[in-house]
Order: structure tokens, then sequence, then C-alpha cells
């Protein structure tokens, strides 16, 4: 089981499902990014977290046409665990848009973490290269959602 992102994220790309995932399961695109089926441990953190809907459970009927395409461009584009500032200024116009995939999709990759956020201090997880384990990441977003 999978979470799946959708062509509505094209031309959005809101970030606060990345800072949720405890497994850094997205990757990157120019303009959409996509989930590693593989590494997605179904958590359902990401759907919570989005704020146009643009991510389904792979057994929602939307999610079908978009389960090739999250595994393919999930081997080939970035890692990125942080909001960098990647959301396009005008993403409000395009959030509600459909059939954005014909017209606006992108496989050139995304920047990923090649850099770290813009004014980001980072985490005691950070400043270990990213070396926690998935279950220290999971309990910290529990205490967060806590809070």
């Amino acid at each position: 089981m999978t979470s799946v992102i959708t062509d509505t994220c094209i031309k959005c790309k809101h970030m606060k499902c990345v800072e949720v995932c405890p497994i850094d399961a997205f990757h990157e695109g120019e303009n959409m990014l996509v989930i590693n089926p593989l590494h997605c441990t179904d958590c359902l953190c990401c759907i919570a977290e989005c704020p146009i809907d643009a991510i389904a459970h792979d057994t929602d009927p939307r999610a079908e046409p978009w389960l090739g395409l999250n595994a393919q461009y999930s081997q080939l584009w970035p890692n990125v665990t942080a909001d960098r500032g990647q959301t396009p200024r005008d993403a409000d116009l395009f959030g509600s848009l459909t059939g954005k995939f014909d017209h606006f999709f992108s496989p050139r990759p995304g920047k990923g973490d090649a850099e770290p956020p813009v004014g980001h201090l980072p985490s005691p997880a950070q400043s270990r290269q990213g070396q926690a384990s998935a279950w220290e990441r999971m309990k910290k977003m529990f205490r967060r959602r806590l809070e």
C-alpha cells in the first residue's frame, strides 16, 4: 500500500506533505512531487497535510493513473525532505485546474535536497546528516501532532 500524488500537484508543489513524511519518500520534479511506492509506509500523514487534495491512497480510483508515474519518476528525481520555497508563487491559480498533466507536466527533475532550507535551523536529526531512524522520525512527528 502507498500514497500516490496525482496531477493536481502539477504547478502547485505545496511542501507540507514533504515535511511530515517520516521516511522521506518524496521526490521532486521541476513542477510537481511524487512518492516512492517502495518506501512509503502508508502512514497517510501526507494526505492529511495536502491543502489541494493532490494525494490519494492507492486504493482510491483517482490514484490508478498515477501509480506508474510515481514509481517511474521517484527513481529519476532527487529526494526532497524540506520546504525550501519550492511552491510556485502562482500556485493558487493552478490548484483547482483539471487536466494539468497534458498542459504542464515536466519530466525534468527539481533540485531536491541540494541546498539547505532558507532561514531553516537544522534539527538534531539533520545535524546527524539525516541518519535518524524512521522510528525516531515517527516519534517526533507524533509528538508534534500532540502539541
